[in-house]
């Protein structure tokens, strides 16, 4: 078994670092269209910069940072209106599309998280959409010796499951690498490590493979890797299974070709997708 490696990602810089500032990683861009990870953002928002709006065709996802300052609103046209803390997870599954909006549940405070596109494959882009959410406390974790920490915020790890199911199978791993740590790849899994803290070394068979702090590095195949920073350090896993389809991005949709992008640009404004007032309007 083997494991095939791209080059170092490096953020492009977004925002304008006093209401938004984003560290932004576009996997389609950089020509990883089986990855099912399209693009993750690791953000600091301190107001309230976009409305609601919809998405359609892939799953919208917000980690909450354990250590954020403040927590994560999230409301959505199904009629949710979720409060999530530092260390919860707000997963919406769009698929045929919903109108949402996500938004600082404290104002006072800022909110440091990850958001993240998870492409939905094949007629699964048609499923009705769902919105699932978890709070920190129902999230299990792995100790391991050496320091080493796991998070299983979605999928499973060491036998311990994450109670967040999606339609398709995912793995988002929040790693505290204390000494060292090993992670096994399924066959037909795509998976990316995003080094938080750094520099994180990637060991696959006696090959070191080194992302700086900030950076972050995708992998396909089945296949064992360890991860190792000096000093410990912290980093995220993400991994699904290996996207066949072709992949067409338009705004807030991700489809595979321009006849789905045109139907569900129609059921956006033919109000199929639900109805979402911004938060004070009547």
């Amino acid at each position: 078994m083997t494991l095939s490696f791209s080059s170092p990602i490096r953020p492009a810089v977004r925002g304008d670092g006093a209401i938004l500032a984003v560290q932004s990683f576009d996997l389609l861009a950089q020509g990883l269209t089986q990855s099912p990870l399209v693009m993750f953002d690791d953000f600091t928002v301190r107001g309230h910069p976009f409305g609601p709006h919809p998405h359609a065709g892939f799953s919208a996802v917000t980690y909450v940072f354990p250590d954020s300052p403040g927590r994560l609103r999230s409301r959505d046209s199904l009629g949710n209106d979720h409060i999530v803390g530092p260390g919860g997870i707000v997963w919406t599954q769009a698929a045929d599309g919903l109108m949402h909006e996500e938004l600082l549940a404290d104002p006072e405070k800022s909110l440091h998280g990850l958001q993240f596109f998870v492409n939905l494959t094949g007629d699964n882009k048609s499923a009705a959409p769902e919105v699932f959410a978890l709070e920190a406390d129902r999230l299990p974790v792995w100790t391991g010796p050496d320091g080493a920490r796991v998070r299983i915020v979605v999928g499973d790890y060491e036998g311990l499951v994450s109670p967040l199911a999606p339609l398709e199978p995912f793995r988002l791993l929040d790693l505290d690498l204390g000494q060292g740590l090993d992670i096994d790849q399924a066959d037909g899994e795509f998976g990316t490590v995003y080094a938080r803290q750094g520099p994180v070394d990637l060991i696959h068979k006696g090959v070191v493979r080194r992302i700086e702090s900030g950076c972050a590095m995708a992998f396909e195949g089945a296949g064992r890797v360890r991860l190792e920073s000096l000093g410990g350090g912290q980093a995220l896993y993400l991994a699904g299974l290996s996207n066949a389809d072709t992949v067409v991005q338009h705004g807030p949709f991700i489809m595979r070709d321009s006849a789905e992008i045109n139907r569900a640009i129609s059921r956006y404004h033919q109000g199929h997708m639900g109805q979402l007032s911004p938060l004070g309007a009547h």
